[in-house]
């Protein structure tokens, strides 16, 4: 679904768009509506984190608002 790999045939649907058939640009947009989720916690959380730190990985890794703006986004989760 992530498209972390390129299928080699076939469609992968959600709501309106064929995800299988994104170029690099229209991925990279729709990337952010989309979260993975591991299945093993023990392993995929960072000890060494807080949990505020985190929820909030996702929002610099994808330059999305300023540090006060991320910190709120992080407050309401």
């Amino acid at each position: 679904m992530a498209r972390l790999e390129k299928p080699d045939a076939g469609q992968i649907w959600l709501g309106e768009s064929d995800i299988a058939a994104l170029g690099p640009r229209e991925l990279r947009a729709f990337r952010p509506a989309i979260q993975l989720v591991f299945q093993d916690a023990v392993t995929s959380m960072n000890t060494r984190m807080s949990a505020a730190e985190i929820i909030e990985e996702p929002l610099l890794i994808q330059k999305q608002g300023d540090k006060n703006e991320r910190r709120s986004r992080v407050e309401d989760s």
